[in-house]
């Protein structure tokens, strides 16, 4: 980054600091602070001939436990920082860490995907970092096929988050369903129409199946207490799901495609 750019983005940083406002002592600040709910910001812009370093750090500013996205987990292809995107457009590079993204291959069989979600309490700040080696290459998994050998001048980062108690959430919801004692019929003897019925209706019954169809089954994946939780990949539940952003501008970001 040049030396104008670095001037730029540090003012910027400084214009961004969470510090109680100048006159104000820390107790005036913190009784006159809003709920401002869950907010994030970009703290590290680092970028080399080689490499791009990224650290957004999220806030919570509400009055509960939130929930943020940590990882993405793929089974044999191991934990994944993020699942990156190449807009339409062809310029814009979307970093996403989310339940949302769709696949970009297709298996016979299901590939285990889960994300992991880390609790924020109240008042609490979580670090969230990315590197991406130059030139960037497309996921296997989850890249589109746009923008191919041409430079990035659009960084997009999204982070999924859960504005309330995602555990308790996810216990309700397999709950009920053991409560109606529902049967989730065989998927393959479903019309893409049903399937949509299901999941906009009838999800708690998918959820339920990924937890072998019973309560206790949430325990595999969730201990009482426990700071992190990991939930099957694009649940139903993802409709619940926030995404944070962060937009940069007028940057070169070498893309293989």
């Amino acid at each position: 980054m040049g030396v104008l750019g670095a001037l730029i983005l540090g003012l910027w940083l400084c214009a961004m600091s969470p510090d109680p406002v100048a006159g104000l002592s820390a107790s005036d600040a913190n009784a006159a602070q809003p709920d401002v709910g869950v907010t994030m910001a970009l703290r590290r812009f680092d970028m080399t001939e080689q490499a791009l370093e990224l650290q957004c750090e999220i806030a919570n500013g509400s009055n509960h436990d939130v929930w943020v996205c940590e990882s993405i987990e793929t089974g044999p292809f191991g934990s994944l920082s993020y699942a990156p995107w190449m807009d339409p457009d062809g310029r814009t590079l979307v970093i996403r860490r989310h339940l949302g993204p769709e696949l970009r291959i297709t298996t016979e069989r299901p590939l285990n995907l889960r994300c992991r979600y880390v609790r924020v309490a109240p008042g609490q700040r979580h670090a969230s970092s990315f590197t991406l080696d130059f030139p960037v290459l497309p996921s296997t998994l989850f890249a589109s096929g746009a923008g191919r050998g041409i430079p990035v001048t659009r960084l997009v980062v999204e982070i999924g988050c859960f504005d309330e108690d995602l555990p308790e959430k996810i216990y309700s919801i397999l709950e009920m369903a053991d409560r109606l004692g529902c049967v989730l019929p065989p998927l393959n003897e479903m019309r893409a129409e049903e399937m949509k019925i299901l999941f906009r209706y009838f999800g708690g019954m998918w959820i339920f199946s990924d937890f072998e169809g019973r309560l206790g089954g949430f325990d595999a994946f969730y201990r009482e207490g426990n700071d992190s939780v990991e939930i099957p990949w694009e649940w139903p539940i993802e409709e619940d799901e926030s995404h944070l952003a962060i937009t940069t501008d007028g940057v070169a970001i070498p893309y293989a495609g």
